[in-house]
C-alpha cells in the first residue's frame, strides 16, 4: 500500500518504471522491431517496384512518418494497456506499490515521450538507408542520360534528404517547422483517449472506444451544423494570415487547442484513480 499523503515519490516512480521494463521489454522490443520491418519492406516495395526508382521528397517523408506513428502509437497504446483487460494481470498492475499519479505519469511518458522517440529511430534507420540507394539509382540514372542526350532537358534529381521531425522544414511553401506540433497534438489526444478506454472499459474495450469516439463525432458534426466559421481555430497555421483577437475566438481556440488534451488526460487519470487498489 502507498502512502496517500505523497502523492509523487521519485524512488517509487522510478522502481515503477523498472519493473515494467523489465517484465515487458521483450513485447516493447517486439513491436518496434515490426515497425522497422514493415517499413523497410513497404518503402523498398514502394521505391523499386519500377525499372526507376527515386527517393522520397521531404513532403512524402512527413506523411510517411506520421502515418505510421499514429498506427503503431495504437497498436502500443494497447500493448501497453493489455494487461487491464485480463482480471489477474489487472489486479496485478492495480495494486502495485505506487500513486495514481505515479502511475498515470509512467503511462504519459511511456505513450507520450519514450514510444515517439524509440519511433523515430526505427524510422530513421528503416527509411535513410533506403531512400540513399534510391537516390544514387536516380543520380546515376540522371547521369547516364545526360551523357547519352536520349532527352533534351532529362528531370531534375529529387536528390537525398532526410527528414527531421520537428526539425525539418517539409513544406514546399515554406512553413514553419513549429506547425508539425499539430501533428503531435493529435497524436497526444489520441494516447490520451486510449489510455482513458483501455483503463474505463473492462471488457471489449476497441470497440466501446471506436462507438464512444463515433459518438463524439456525431456530436461535432451537429454543433458545427448550427452555426460558426469553425476556420477560427485552425486560421492562426497560416502565417500569412493575421490571427482573430477577439475574446470568443480565444477561448475557442483555447478550449479546442489546450482544453482537449488536458480533458482526455484527465479522464485517463480519473478511470485510473477508480479502479486503482493501492
Amino acid at each position: 500500500m502507498t502512502n496517500k499523503s505523497t502523492a509523487f515519490r521519485w524512488s517509487r516512480f522510478s522502481a515503477l518504471a523498472r519493473v515494467d521494463l523489465a517484465e515487458r521489454w521483450r513485447s516493447y522490443a517486439g513491436l518496434l522491431v515490426i515497425a522497422l520491418i514493415v517499413q523497410m519492406l513497404l518503402l523498398a516495395w514502394i521505391l523499386f517496384v519500377n525499372h526507376s526508382p527515386k527517393p522520397m521528397q521531404p513532403e512524402a517523408q512527413q506523411g510517411w512518418y506520421y502515418s505510421f506513428l499514429f498506427i503503431f502509437g495504437v497498436a502500443f497504446c494497447f500493448l501497453f494497456h493489455a494487461p487491464m483487460q485480463r482480471q489477474g494481470s489487472s489486479l496485478l498492475a492495480l495494486m502495485r506499490p505506487a500513486s495514481t499519479l505515479e502511475k498515470w505519469l509512467h503511462a504519459a511518458c511511456m505513450l507520450v515521450v519514450l514510444f515517439p522517440l524509440a519511433y523515430t529511430v526505427c524510422y530513421l534507420i528503416a527509411t535513410v538507408p533506403i531512400n540513399a540507394l534510391a537516390a544514387l539509382a536516380e543520380s546515376t540514372r540522371y547521369r547516364a542520360e545526360i551523357a547519352a542526350a536520349t532527352r533534351p532537358t532529362p528531370s531534375e534529381p529529387i536528390g537525398f534528404h532526410v527528414y527531421l521531425p520537428l526539425l525539418s522544414n517539409a513544406d514546399a511553401h515554406g512553413d514553419k517547422p513549429w506547425k508539425q506540433l499539430v501533428y503531435y497534438w493529435w497524436y497526444l489526444i489520441l494516447c490520451g483517449y486510449a489510455a482513458f478506454a483501455l483503463v474505463l472499459f473492462r471488457r471489449a474495450a476497441a470497440f466501446k472506444a471506436v462507438a464512444l469516439v463515433f459518438i463524439v463525432l456525431i456530436l461535432c458534426v451537429m454543433v458545427l451544423s448550427k452555426g460558426g466559421n469553425a476556420s477560427v481555430l485552425i486560421h492562426w497555421l497560416d502565417g500569412r494570415q493575421r490571427p482573430s483577437m477577439s475574446a470568443s475566438a480565444v477561448l475557442a481556440n483555447l478550449l479546442l487547442w489546450l482544453g482537449v488534451p488536458l480533458l482526455v488526460w484527465c479522464s485517463a487519470w480519473l478511470a485510473l484513480r477508480e479502479r486503482d487498489l493501492t
